[in-house]
């Protein structure tokens, strides 16, 4: 009697660790998922990182962007994969007392801590995904302060002005990093790019700084850029974004 106890014990602490147990296969899906979000932005974030780190980032943005919708179908493919794994794939084995059970669900479905895995990768990935807006709405900020701060600055100043239209930016990563790349020429004094409008605005003294060097720079990070307007003396106008 004590024999059989002992022993249906040892089966339902069995059966309970395998109830929670977690499906290294879904948590493998999961963890490709987060990479291929990563890649799938990593035309937004990958120059940003460099430019900050002080590295030039040359044409990167546009040659990561060519992956950039395969990246996104595959973290997609993957988020599937991981359900799949985690919550409908029946166990490989359906033997044993208790196959009526185990097959009817996975382990892995029914576990706490998959549950919680698969969500907390979802707001990872999804926060990765909106990354790019969130950088666009940070861009866009600045540009709106920087804007109040031209304004009072450059009320008795000189400054030339030019309008350019900016092909080839696919996220406000791009914003962000053409403004980092012109505030470092000397005489530029404001700078508003538009990734909606695909142009930008500069206002710089051309005592110090040639529009055709505004020009080089951005063909420089991988931009097709065309003159669209040029002013020898003109206050500083924003673009919204």
């Amino acid at each position: 009697m004590l024999i059989e106890t002992a022993r249906y014990g040892v089966k339902s602490r069995w059966s309970e660790r395998k109830e929670n147990a977690v499906n290294p296969r879904a948590i493998i899906g999961q963890l490709s998922t987060v990479a291929g979000a990563s890649l799938a932005t990593a035309c937004c974030w990958v120059p940003l990182t460099l430019a900050v780190a002080g590295v030039t980032a040359t044409g990167l943005s546009q040659t990561l962007e060519q992956w950039s919708a395969f990246f996104y179908a595959l973290t997609g493919a993957l988020i599937v994969y991981s359900f799949w794994e985690g919550f409908l794939r029946a166990p490989r084995s359906c033997d044993g007392d208790d196959a009526t059970d185990e097959c009817q669900r996975s382990s892995g479905g029914r576990s706490r801590q998959m549950r919680i895995f698969f969500v907390v990768h979802l707001a990872l990935v999804a926060l990765i995904l909106s990354a790019p807006t969130l950088m666009m709405s940070s861009s866009s900020s600045a540009s709106a302060s920087a804007a109040e701060l031209a304004t009072v600055e450059d009320a008795d100043q000189d400054l030339a002005s030019i309008t350019l239209e900016i092909e080839g930016m696919t996220c406000g990563g791009c914003v962000a990093n053409i403004e980092r790349a012109l505030q470092d020429l000397k005489g530029m004094h404001h700078v508003s790019v538009s990734y909606k409008d695909s142009k930008g605005v500069m206002t710089f003294d051309d005592k110090a700084l040639a529009s055709s060097e505004i020009v080089a720079r951005i063909s420089d990070e991988g931009y097709d850029v065309a003159i669209v307007e040029s002013d020898t003396t003109a206050s500083f106008k924003q673009f919204s974004n």
